[in-house]
């Protein structure tokens, strides 16, 4: 332990060591802040559709605008544990390995999109937020924005842009479960002719209150923009992100009970491992042809390798063959997945503000071509039983399912078209729509599809008096047509929405507020029916209402609220147990409470101190689709202490102060996993 110890702090000092030598032999560290020339826009993300609809007055939709300065205060690292934020929001992760979130019952692996500056994203790893400016959520059908996998919503981070004003930083942290971190920012700026760049670097590791868990995350993201005349903007942008991980199988749960409350204990086999390599380049240009037209071009390609091997539990299969009085021996099964996951694509969008007659007009037209690519092997080996009293391991009663494999490409054209309408003063109309062409092949299993689908989107925005406005939206989106359903065609997923709100807002004083309803279906769920056969006939509905309020509440104190309710059921919904179709029509979806509150309150004292306190709540919620294993209500607490001067920072993070026992999700319907108790991290950083 003592060599493990001093290595972690050699490759710590080796980091901060080269970071400082680089700032300090960096001729543009001492240059003074560059003023732009009035026609180049640095922080303009230029994030296509969603654009029209960021004016916080006129977007007839539900958004959360997350900060990075907010997240940063609440010690949030990676994608999870942001999108709590968001009303109604539940959040987990995926075996330990990858974020993990629920937005209005539907998962982020089924139904949530997840992008970069707009670009679609592989949804299956951690994403760090140490280079990203802002994290947004829009509830709702997404694809007329976005395309395909936006059911219920799209969670959209926004990356840091070079800049004349970019300090270098080196922010440093330690804390509980041995965790060590590393983060710095790089940035240079050229007056003559107008170029900058920007690095971002994180390291991470961190050990477990679970036995036998770690994790280990590092990230760079490179950044650089060149306006070669005032009419043209270039950019490039370079990521590299490598995430290993100990898969976490969890604390078998036997029925509607759990087998341990042991925050620490497992069951898995030693070796398991997951290691995941993302790499994503995007080259952009951008023209303004003339007053109030402009052009952009983007060509992107993103690509995740993911090796892995863990465990995962069959459940007490002698018992359940009555070979056992009580269940001791856990089954289990140990896959091996090879997975080669690839996003290439180019879009092309014409922006236009004008009007016509006395009518105001912001329209987008757009196209894009992507193809994905999936290339997979994913074997499914016995591992051996274990007595979960004696921890005696015994060889296994089960055999080794089928290995699947898969070489799947998928080419989809897109057409796009959007309009931001001031009828009046008083109200505007957000209108638009997506066809997508979709042609799907899997050469592995000899399927072939296709499809032509219009994702539509229109939205009332009504300004009732000052600051006050009502909302009204309708909205359609789509998941590609499952690879599991059986036959040459499957009809795609679709989601339909209605949903209507209140906003309230006083910018001169910071204050704004969001109230929302909505009614949420989801059909063309590939469940089996009753030959066996896997067929697009399920659906879901899901009923709910959200509020999100943020501002100033008295002098030095702001907070920001957020509380979701949530009705979401299968309407109709089947799955195999063993050899039986089990009908679970009617149950509650998995990881839908009823109730979710989150509140972060900040109290400036006297400067240079702030002061944090974060509450979070949720409601009882089932771990599957069967309805037998509950994860019950809980509340958490968080605290955090800053104290900032001119160039440097001190922070103090405690989590789950309470040390609450809470569960998240595990393997379906066999395990849950117990997240942390009482931790506590410490963070400095110097700004050079």
């Amino acid at each position: 332990m003592m060599i493990v110890e001093q290595n972690r702090l050699r490759h710590m000092a080796c980091i901060v060591a080269g970071f400082l030598v680089l700032c300090d032999g960096a001729p543009w560290a001492e240059e003074p802040v560059v003023e732009l020339p009035p026609q180049i826009v640095v922080a303009s993300p230029f994030l296509g559709p969603l654009d029209l609809a960021l004016n916080p007055d006129r977007a007839p939709l539900s958004l959360s605008d997350l900060s990075a300065d907010l997240l940063q205060r609440q010690n949030a690292i990676v994608l999870r544990e942001a999108v709590g934020n968001s009303a109604g929001v539940v959040t987990g992760t995926g075996n330990g390995v990858h974020d993990f979130f629920v937005i209005r019952g539907i998962d982020s692996l089924n139904g949530s999109a997840v992008l970069i500056d707009g670009i679609a994203e592989p949804e299956s790893i951690f994403y760090p937020l140490h280079h990203i400016a802002s994290v947004q959520v829009l509830k709702g059908p997404g694809s007329f924005a976005y395309g395909g996998t936006a059911l219920a919503g799209a969670v959209n981070l926004v990356r840091y842009r070079p800049g004349p004003d970019i300090r270098p930083s080196l922010r440093l942290g330690l804390g509980s479960h041995d965790e060590m971190r590393v983060e710095g920012v790089l940035g240079a700026w050229e007056e003559h002719p107008n170029v900058g760049i920007r690095i971002d670097g994180l390291y991470r590791e961190r050990g477990s209150h679970r036995d036998g868990i770690d994790h280990e995350l590092s990230s760079v993201n490179v950044s650089g923009v060149w306006f070669p005349s005032e009419w043209d903007t270039l950019r490039v942008m370079v990521d590299r992100l490598d995430s290993s991980s100990i898969p976490d199988a969890g604390v078998p749960t036997l029925g509607d009970r759990l087998l341990s409350d042991a925050r620490s204990l497992t069951f898995q086999e030693p070796g398991d491992f997951s290691d995941q390599v993302l790499s994503r380049v995007v080259f952009q240009w951008e023209r303004e042809l003339k007053q109030g037209v402009q052009l952009r071009n983007r060509a992107y390609y993103t690509q995740l390798d993911w090796d892995s091997r863990g465990t995962i539990y069959a459940g007490f299969v002698l018992a359940g063959l009555g070979l056992e009085p009580l269940p001791m021996t856990l089954s289990r099964y140990r896959p091996v997945l090879v997975d080669d996951q690839q996003i290439l694509g180019n879009e092309i969008e014409l922006r236009w503000s004008g009007d016509v007659g006395d009518i105001q007009h912001e329209a987008l037209l757009g196209a894009e071509v992507q193809q994905l690519r999936d290339q997979f092997t994913l074997a499914i080996p016995t591992a051996l039983d274990i007595n979960v009293g004696t921890r005696e391991q015994t060889p296994g009663i089960l055999v080794p399912l089928p290995t699947n494999a898969g070489d799947a490409t998928t080419d989809i054209l897109s057409l796009y078209a959007l309009d931001q309408i001031e009828l009046t003063p008083t109200c505007s109309v957000l209108a638009g729509g997506r066809v997508d062409r979709l042609d799907f092949e899997d050469d592995a299993q000899g399927t072939d599809r296709s499809d032509n689908v219009f994702s539509p989107f229109v939205g009332v925005v009504v300004e009732l008096a000052e600051s006050l406005s009502a909302y009204g939206n309708v909205g359609r989106g789509f998941n590609p047509p499952s690879t599991q359903i059986v036959g040459p065609r499957g009809e795609p997923e679709v989601s339909e929405q209605i949903e209507g709100g209140v906003r309230w807002s006083i910018p001169e004083s910071g204050w704004a507020s969001l109230f929302s309803v909505y009614a949420l279906d989801r059909e063309n769920i590939a469940i089996p029916n009753s030959t066996g056969l896997t067929r697009a006939e399920g659906e879901q509905s899901s009923r709910g209402m959200e509020i999100e309020m943020e501002g100033p509440v008295f002098d030095r104190v702001t907070v920001r609220l957020a509380y979701g309710y949530l009705d979401s059921h299968l309407e109709r919904f089947t799955e195999f147990l063993g050899q039986n179709l089990v009908d679970r029509s009617g149950n509650t979806a998995p990881f839908s409470p009823d109730h979710v509150g989150q509140a972060w309150l900040e109290w400036r004292p006297r400067d240079p101190w702030v002061l944090g306190l974060g509450v979070r709540t949720v409601d009882d919620q089932f771990i599957a689709v069967d309805n037998v294993y509950t994860i019950e209500s809980y509340a958490t607490l968080d605290a955090m202490l800053e104290y900032s001067v001119d160039d440097w920072s001190a922070s103090l993070h405690v989590e789950n102060l309470t040390d609450e026992y809470v569960l998240g999700r595990g393997q379906g319907s066999v395990s849950v996993i117990p997240e942390d108790g009482i931790s506590a991290f410490g963070v400095v950083e110097v700004r050079l």
